[in-house]
C-alpha cells in the first residue's frame, strides 16, 4: 500500500482527497481492518481523505453514491 500512496504523491493527480469507503458487515474480514490501516498511511504521508464505514457489506447503493459519492467527487475533483 506504501507504493500507492508514494505513486499518488509522485503524480499530479486530480483528486484533492482520497475516501475511502467499506461496511461494518464484510463478507472478507480483513477489508475494515485494512481500510483503517490505509487511513493511518494516508494520515502519516498527509494525504486528505475520508473514511466512510456504513451498516452493511460490500456493496454499492444508490443512497450511498448519491448522498456521499457524488458529493465527495464534486468538492474533490479538479476539472
Amino acid at each position: 500500500m506504501k507504493e500507492k500512496i508514494d505513486d499518488y504523491l509522485n503524480e499530479r493527480s486530480l483528486l484533492n482527497a482520497v475516501r475511502i469507503d467499506f461496511g461494518d458487515n464484510e463478507y472478507y474480514k480483513w477489508i475494515p481492518k485494512g481500510c483503517r490501516y490505509f487511513s493511518e498511511l494516508l494520515d502519516e504521508a498527509n494525504i486528505s481523505y475520508e473514511l466512510a464505514e456504513h451498516a452493511g457489506g460490500h456493496v454499492l447503493n444508490r443512497r450511498l453514491v448519491e448522498n456521499n459519492m457524488l458529493l465527495f467527487f464534486s468538492e474533490n475533483l479538479q476539472y
